[in-house]
């Protein structure tokens, strides 16, 4: 009796740390569409509606930098009540009162909440796995799952968009947030485990600022910063416009662009997947180096080609409202995706692996920062230039990026990989020490 109560806890415990980690995934990538119906609908300018990506992210950046070392005193079952009632309070104002400012504060409020669920189920995981590969597997499973809350998100969005009722996604979104409570609410989570290992917050918190100044001193971190910046700037920028790009420029319905910008999502997850199995048989920075360069060779395509669906359009005065009726460009634009997938998680793992075990955290700290910074950044940039020059010069934005991305390419490999053969070395001498 007590073994099948333990084992129905387990899963039972399991689903809360997948639900929870879902939920964030749905409501943080509605700033794309929440983007798009404040321009079409509220008439806000796309200036001021490109600053939520900002909120977003600096939310999570700074939340996750400050709260991160609070939590194990804290503990990580009430950090994820407080970060659920957060995103709960969110969609609540924003379902109530609609507007540029409520946007905001959904969106922090969403930031702050995110930032304390994702470390707080990440560490979770090592309560249930000691394995290695059983931790990797559950931990490619919370992404996965994070990824289909991306896609899920964006047609529950799109339905009440054809509605009429935009605002009444939020409606539904809060009843998940409630039901995720309740789960998180009742289910057992057994952090005995971490209660001896608690040391001081502030502690904590110097250590990993020290480890980050030290990380700060080596080149190979500071290629890999800018290679990182840029890799988000082009994802966080075509997935926060991509919406309105639909829209307005290849001249879509509001609920199709929504539904077909979730294949860019769709497109980044078949690309890490397929990435990870390519770079069994190939070395990684091949990879990259094809992905790089057929994504240009793609978007470039496709701004060629929207160009002429954009004046077709105007000229005959067309809107698509249906799939079958959809241009080609309108699929190009999302498979620019599964080829720019593999390389942020593979600059990543080669600079982590790249350190030692006991500065890990402190490199996640700079990966966190210089993430959020290339999103607001890319998405800020690419939404000035949408209201400046239009669709059409915006979406030549991630062009840069990926040029640069590609001359920084080959020099990195070079030096992580040197970094990764002295910390292999210095590693082994210390072994040998002992």
């Amino acid at each position: 009796m007590t073994s099948a109560t333990g084992n129905k806890n387990f899963y039972l415990a399991w689903f809360m740390l997948l639900f929870s980690f879902f939920m964030p995934a749905i409501l943080l990538n509605t700033v794309g569409a929440v983007i798009l119906n404040l321009v079409n609908e509220m008439h806000v300018s796309m200036g001021p509606a490109s600053w939520l990506e900002a909120f977003k992210d600096m939310a999570i950046l700074i939340s996750a930098l400050i709260l991160s070392s609070f939590l194990p005193s804290f503990g990580y079952k009430k950090s994820l009540i407080v970060g659920i009632i957060l995103e709960l309070i969110g969609c609540l104002i924003i379902a109530m009162h609609p507007s540029i400012i409520t946007a905001r504060i959904f969106f922090v409020f969403c930031g702050i909440g995110f930032g304390l669920i994702k470390p707080a189920v990440y560490a979770s995981v090592g309560l249930f796995f000691d394995d290695p590969s059983k931790h990797a597997g559950f931990v490619s499973l919370m992404e996965g799952v994070f990824m289909g809350g991306c896609l899920l998100g964006m047609w529950i969005y799109s339905f009440f968009v054809g509605l009429g009722t935009w605002t009444t996604a939020f409606w539904c979104f809060a009843i998940m947030c409630v039901v995720n409570l309740l789960v998180v609410f009742f289910v057992k989570l057994d952090e005995s485990k971490i209660a001896h290992k608690i040391t001081s917050p502030a502690d904590e918190l110097k250590k990993d600022i020290k480890g980050m100044g030290s990380l700060l001193q080596k080149g190979t971190v500071w290629v890999f910063i800018v290679m990182t910046f840029f890799y988000v700037f082009i994802e966080q920028g075509i997935t926060t416009w991509l919406p309105t790009y639909n829209n307005h420029v290849l001249h879509i319905s509001d609920e199709l662009s929504l539904q077909v910008t979730s294949l860019f999502p769709a497109a980044l997850c078949i690309g890490r997947f397929a990435g990870a199995a390519v770079m069994k048989k190939i070395k990684w920075v091949t990879l990259l180096f094809f992905s790089m360069i057929v994504a240009f060779v793609i978007l470039v395509i496709a701004i060629f080609m929207s160009q002429h669906v954009n004046a077709y359009a105007i000229a005959h005065r067309i809107l698509v409202t249906n799939w079958a009726e959809l241009p080609l460009v309108a699929y190009l634009i999302p498979l620019t995706g599964i080829l720019i997938a593999p390389i942020y998680p593979t600059l990543c793992s080669t600079i982590i692996s790249a350190q030692k075990l006991r500065i890990h955290s402190a490199m996640a700290g700079l990966i966190m920062v210089f993430s959020a910074l290339g999103g607001t950044t890319g998405s800020r940039i690419v939404g000035s230039l949408f209201e400046i020059f239009g669709g059409l010069t915006a979406i030549k934005a991630p062009l840069i990026p990926i040029v640069i991305i590609f001359i920084l390419l080959i020099p990195y490999y070079k030096m992580v990989n040197k970094a990764i053969k002295k910390r292999q070395e210095e590693d082994t001498a210390e072994i040998q020490g002992h």
